[in-house]
């Protein structure tokens, strides 16, 4: 519960501290990339030490998951991130939503 909890905080501040960052730096923010906070298509982080050490804090996430549901769940957990990571992938970039009378 704990887990579920903190994760949408966790990328919340993170974002408000990116956004922050890119700021101060003066920065358009080009340099702050889709994985940089929260892997969001891959698990490898695209932007570096740019908010810190994010990897820790994902493979936490993932090690949490496991002590929560146990040896058994493990690969539930693994397959169950790969799975969403390829899910994110395969959502197209935009949408047009048009409204027609008719």
């Amino acid at each position: 519960m704990l887990v579920t909890l903190a994760f949408p905080f966790m990328v919340i501040v993170a974002l408000y501290r990116s956004f922050g960052l890119a700021m101060e730096a003066g920065s358009s923010g080009a340099d702050y990339g889709l994985d940089c906070s929260w892997p969001v298509h891959n698990i490898e982080s695209s932007c570096g030490d740019l908010l810190g050490d994010r990897k820790t804090i994902h493979d936490e996430y993932i090690r949490g998951c496991v002590e929560r549901w146990g040896e058994e769940g493990a690969v539930r957990c693994n397959d169950r991130e790969k799975e969403r990571l390829e899910t994110n992938r395969r959502q197209p970039q935009s949408m047009v939503v048009s409204d027609i009378d008719r």
